[in-house]
This record gives structure tokens, C-alpha cells and sequence, in this order.
């Protein structure tokens, strides 16, 4: 189960004018998430970090850089599986978390192999899908493949000239909310947050490292479907209203992984992401 409870705070006036408030909008299964109303003269989220810095580990603050990549697709569409090959090398990147949805509104087509059902796919998938399509291209309707660069540019997923361009801009323009990411003694994940003075929603996603899936019907039939970082499900943690404060949630399955992300009101901008450390 996901829960809030207040795992650290202080009296001092200092807290008072620092402090995060979350209100947990809902509970999900598995997991057990705390967060920190107020901190007051806490150490650096770096500064108690080891080794490099990546956004694969989690580590260092991802106020300079760290770009999120949304890509939606789906195993029974023949144009994504090129694409796949290119997210892979996007997912593979230091300075990006990357994060695959695989839509729905596929598994029903119907070809001279049958159809294909997407054992990955879901229709909240499509549904956030089809929220950025109406924020970004001021339309509803939804194609794949399609990558979406921290909440705020989209293009055609194999268009790799045009992505790499708007990961570039976009690590050019990172809102100034920074987190970092550890692993306690425990083996929780702690995610310390800068905050954002201009609100924001959290939320955690967690992922299926590598998938390979023989495709038995559909366009596809007789191809191979290799994808990375593809998500089980996004569980919402809350509302970020003010600055300072931390998260804490337990580690996901052996082959899964899991992050954090501060996204802008109305599945707005994507004010900063962290992968959960691995170790």
C-alpha cells in the first residue's frame, strides 16, 4: 500500500517557513511511501551521496540536465518497433529517465494474422497519452509511435533528428526543482526534493526493466518486440505546494525499477524526474 505519514519534523520558526505538504490522494498496492512535511538546516541531497552521478542511479540532483522521455507505443504497431530501437538508446543515457507506454487502441486491429493484444498495454496509458495531445497539438486524437520530452514538446518517435533536438532545448530550460535520490539502511528509497513554488503533483512509476515478447498476431506476426523500462503502473503521491522536503518509498521487484516525477498541474511541464537507486 501507498501511505503518507509524517516521518520527521521540527518546531523551530525555520520549518515553518520550509515545508512541503502533501496530501495523499489515493493508496495502491505494494509499496509504502512517507514524506517529510518540513526540514530545516538538512545536509545537501548530494552531499551524502557515493560514486558518480547519473540519472540512472538516482544519485545527484536533477536540477541541471536530466530530461524526461515519454514514448508511446505499442507491440502491434509496425512502425514502433523501429522506434524501440531508438528509445533503447535514449534509455541507455545518463542525462535522461526514460519512461515507455504502451497504449491500447492497438490491440483491436485486425489483420490478415489476427489481432495482437499488447500484454503491456493499458487504456490509463492512452488516457495520458491522449492529455498531451490535447496539450501539445491542441487535438485529441493519439498516434505511435510518439515521444513526448518533459511534458512540454512532442514528435513522431523515429524522427530522430527532431527528438535529439527537443532533449537538447529541453536540457537547456530545466525548471529549477531539484531531487536526489539514496538508499537507506533499510533498502527504503529516499527521495529529497527541492520543491517547486509553483506547485506540482508527484508520482511514482514503476517499470519493467527489459521486455522481449514473441508477437503472435497483428501486424507484427513472427517479428520481436524488444523494449525497455516499460511501465506496470503510475501511482500518484500527491500534491508538492512549497518548498523543502523528502519522500521515502520501498524499493520495487527484483527486474523492475521505479521513479520519481514532479509534473506541472493539469499534466503540465515536467518539473524534474529520478530513477530509484538500484542500489
Amino acid at each position: 500500500m501507498i501511505g503518507f505519514k509524517n516521518i520527521a519534523a521540527s518546531p523551530s520558526p525555520a520549518c515553518a517557513q520550509v515545508r512541503v505538504q502533501v496530501r495523499a490522494q489515493r493508496r495502491a498496492r505494494r509499496f509504502a511511501a512517507a514524506l517529510v512535511f518540513a526540514l530545516a538546516g538538512a545536509a545537501s541531497p548530494a552531499s551524502a551521496q557515493d560514486g558518480p552521478a547519473s540519472a540512472q542511479d538516482g544519485r545527484a540532483p536533477s536540477r541541471q540536465g536530466v530530461v524526461t522521455v515519454e514514448f508511446f507505443t505499442s507491440q502491434a504497431c509496425s512502425s514502433c518497433i523501429p522506434a524501440a530501437a531508438y528509445f533503447r538508446e535514449l534509455a541507455a543515457r545518463e542525462d535522461i529517465v526514460a519512461l515507455s507506454w504502451h497504449v491500447d487502441y492497438w490491440n483491436a486491429l485486425q489483420t490478415r494474422a489476427g489481432h495482437w493484444v499488447d500484454p503491456y498495454s493499458s487504456k490509463v496509458y492512452t488516457a495520458r497519452q491522449r492529455k498531451y495531445n490535447i496539450n501539445l497539438r491542441n487535438r485529441s486524437s493519439v498516434f505511435t509511435p510518439q515521444m513526448v520530452i518533459n511534458g512540454g514538446a512532442e514528435a513522431i518517435g523515429s524522427e530522430k533528428a527532431t527528438v535529439n533536438r527537443l532533449i537538447a532545448e529541453a536540457a537547456a530550460d530545466m525548471p529549477a526543482v531539484a531531487v536526489s535520490a539514496r538508499r537507506e539502511a533499510d533498502g527504503a528509497i529516499r527521495f529529497d526534493v527541492s520543491g517547486s513554488a509553483a506547485g506540482g503533483k508527484a508520482y511514482l512509476v514503476v517499470f519493467k526493466h527489459d521486455i522481449t515478447t514473441e508477437i503472435h498476431g497483428g501486424e507484427n506476426y513472427g517479428r520481436v518486440y524488444h523494449g525497455v523500462n516499460a511501465v506496470k503502473r503510475i501511482e500518484p503521491l500527491g500534491d508538492v505546494e512549497a518548498a523543502g522536503g523528502a519522500l521515502a518509498v520501498t524499493p520495487p521487484a527484483d527486474g523492475h525499477g521505479c521513479a520519481l516525477i514532479l509534473q506541472a498541474p493539469d499534466q503540465g511541464r515536467i518539473l524534474s524526474a529520478r530513477y530509484c537507486p538500484k542500489s
